[in-house]
């Protein structure tokens, strides 16, 4: 609420929308056609227990890719039984199953083993980054959030998972599945450097 006092001695008194609010409904750029017809056959997933965040992400999102929508991780691998996900986005905190619990279990499945994941969620603190990194989310954006970003950090994780799917050869959705422990392994033995050496004065 913004009260400006006038010159006639009137006060106007005026309603402005929150900080979160304005990032987070910022404008999507227009899709061009050649955008359109590059991903036509790129589907996003989006999972979260927020009805109303689904809405606007779907919003968002289709424009410019198919959309698929879940309500927690439960209800993800409902879908993700019945479609093919190009790439995900997911809520850390959800009823049933949660962003961390979907991200581990989809690791283990050969088919979304590599599949790009964003968790997308309002808890931004470093911790909570590691856990969604060691997770093995390929990307953490924290709430609220540009829409130009979150479309740029998309397009990005596809393009690479498009060049890996080139230098690997392989028509299917990802790597082998033995590629992915080490990278696992390599997150947690960062974090544990980090959390060791944290208390030191020049670290």
């Amino acid at each position: 609420i913004v009260t400006d006092q006038q010159e006639s001695g009137m006060a106007v008194t005026a309603e402005v929308a929150s900080e979160e609010e304005i990032e987070v409904l910022t404008p999507a750029p227009e899709p061009a056609a050649s955008c359109n017809a590059e991903h036509e056959n790129v589907t996003v997933l989006i999972v979260d227990d927020n009805a109303d965040m689904r809405d606007y992400l779907s919003a968002l999102l289709q424009p410019f890719y198919n959309v698929l929508l879940a309500e927690d991780g439960v209800h993800a691998e409902e879908v993700l039984a019945a479609n093919t996900a190009s790439l995900i986005i997911t809520d850390l905190m959800m009823p049933r199953r949660d962003g961390l619990s979907l991200i581990e279990r989809l690791r283990q499945d050969a088919r979304y083993a590599h599949t790009p994941i964003i968790m997308l969620t309002a808890k931004a603190g470093q911790a909570d980054k590691l856990i969604g990194l060691e997770a093995c989310a390929d990307d953490y954006l924290a709430k609220p959030f540009d829409a130009r970003e979150l479309l740029a950090r998309i397009s990005n994780l596809l393009k690479k998972q498009e060049q890996l799917r080139i230098f690997y050869g392989d028509t299917g959705a990802s790597r082998p599945l033995a590629a992915a422990q080490p990278e696992h392994e390599l997150i947690s033995r960062m974090r544990r450097i980090v959390e060791a050496r944290l208390q030191e004065e020049f670290f």
